[in-house]
């Protein structure tokens, strides 16, 4: 995942165009917290799972009232099915339907020229719109009438990034590819269909050309203009992501969620943060293992409000905040200052709620409107090596210095007490230096107070601290 990432270019519905970058683990839904919000009544509130397992996609439907259909067939609700690139996601019966692919080929596709030829006959069509392919004399693509294996409204084609997305009109004999008769399915350049079995008219997608692109600024341009507040266009930031930080030999690591519902368990291929237990004081490995299996598959979720964080135990295994137990799907706040156990102690989570009072609130990226009162929650673990790994959901802003008032707390030569502030804005990364201690980002020193958009595989440098971004894997 790290040299491709993923998304959904949608072809219907309101986000028709539109491409939906995929984080490692998504939820498609008409919640506004969810990864992909699509506002469709034929969607529920929380419809799908889009998540990566060793570089693999797959989706679940989460016992949906409408389904999920791939490339036309039903999946079965709660079943992880494969999810491979140039599937057609629909979501319902009537729902909107993505084209699953990589993020390269949606954005680039629409800059493709899409050629249809006919490859029994020399024929060729130019498409750049929806088209009826049949015999009958109102279908945009007229086949003959010597094609009797072709219904007179045989099938449509709807040119969408860089791909056709075929869609069989209840045809007498079908359409047919080499994966078998299809309902619907995207069409790459170079791939065939076949109307009504052999014999019947055979197209082909030729092998897509540019479209003239306009002249681009030179590179050095696009970098000066990105190291300048607020004048480059930013790099957008997925909704999950890792801060690692290292000095010397010491290193950390910052699993970092920017979203409204952040899901933690054992299991990383469902969940935001992974949450397994570490050895650490074990008498064997036998405890190791119990201890593992204490912590559920998807223990529990954290909730954005509109006035705080609140935790949710899925019910699978134990929670205790601050020594009490939580009860199976109850919501319960979290406090400024608090205590996590999962399983029964075996993973301790000390958790704190930032609101620094002497730092400017910004608004937040996503979730609730305003300015809302939590910067950002951290989860730090306790009991395994010394700030091994801090999960942090990040509403608006984390503060970074060797202060207790800094969210990422880092104790370090030349780390001032408040150094630099991470924040969102418009689904972007930025950071800015908050007084005298210097910051570099990729090699360029900052001037105190200036502010520039961070991407992934950024490196910022606080002193003697190495600070780079780099999505979850």
């Amino acid at each position: 995942m790290d040299e491709e990432r993923f998304g959904l270019g949608f072809v219907s519905g309101q986000l028709a165009g539109q491409v939906a970058e995929l984080p490692e683990n998504a939820e498609v839904g008409q919640s506004a917290d969810s990864g992909v919000c699509v506002a469709d009544p034929a969607l529920a509130p929380r419809h799908a799972q889009i998540y990566f397992h060793e570089g693999a996609g797959f989706l679940l439907d989460l016992h949906s009232h409408g389904g999920t259909f791939l490339d036309g067939a039903p999946v079965v609700p709660g079943t992880p099915v494969p999810l491979r690139p140039g599937t057609l996601v629909r979501f319902g019966e009537t729902g909107p339907v993505a084209l699953f692919h990589s993020l390269p080929v949606l954005y680039g596709g629409n800059q493709q020229e899409l050629v249809l030829e006919r490859t029994d006959q020399p024929k060729t069509w130019s498409l750049s719109g929806p088209v009826t392919v049949g015999r009958s004399e109102t279908c945009e693509i007229q086949l003959e009438s010597a094609d009797v294996l072709a219904s007179s409204e045989h099938l449509h084609l709807l040119p969408a990034f860089g791909h056709l997305i075929a869609t069989d009109l209840g045809s007498v004999n079908g359409t047919w590819s080499e994966a078998g008769r299809l309902v619907q399915t995207a069409i790459a350049p170079g791939q065939g269909i076949v109307l009504g079995g052999e014999g019947g008219p055979s197209l082909r997608l030729q092998d897509s050309h540019p479209l003239p692109k306009p002249p681009q600024a030179p590179p050095e341009a696009a970098l000066a203009s990105s190291l300048t507040s607020g004048t480059g266009r930013p790099a957008l930031i997925p909704q999950l992501f890792v801060l690692e930080l290292s000095a010397g030999e010491q290193s950390a690591t910052v699993l970092v969620a920017a979203k409204s519902e952040v899901t933690f368990g054992s299991f990383a291929g469902i969940n935001d943060f992974e949450t397994i237990c570490f050895p650490r004081d074990l008498e064997d490995e036998s405890d190791a293992m119990e201890r593992s299996e204490a912590i559920g598959p998807q223990h529990g979720v954290l909730l954005l409000g509109e006035t705080g964080v609140a935790v949710r135990d899925e019910g699978y295994a134990s929670t205790r905040l601050d020594g009490v137990k939580l009860g199976a799907h109850d919501l319960t706040p979290l406090p400024d200052a608090f205590h996590l156990d999962l399983g029964d102690g075996a993973l301790g989570l000390r958790g704190r709620l930032f609101k620094h009072p002497g730092l400017e609130p910004r608004s937040p990226a996503f979730g609730v409107e305003h300015n809302h009162p939590v910067e950002c929650l951290t989860l730090e673990r306790m009991g395994d090596t010394p700030n091994s790994r801090l999960y942090m959901l990040l509403v608006r802003q984390a503060a970074i210095g060797s202060s207790d008032d800094a969210a990422i707390r880092v104790q370090a030569p030349g780390v001032g007490s408040l150094h630099a502030l991470l924040y969102l804005q418009e689904e972007s990364l930025w950071i800015t230096q908050l007084g005298p201690d210097p910051v570099a980002v990729d090699g360029v020193p900052l001037a105190p107070q200036t502010t520039v958009s961070l991407g992934l595989r950024s490196e910022v440098y606080l002193g003697t601290v190495r600070l780079k971004i780099r999505e979850l894997r």
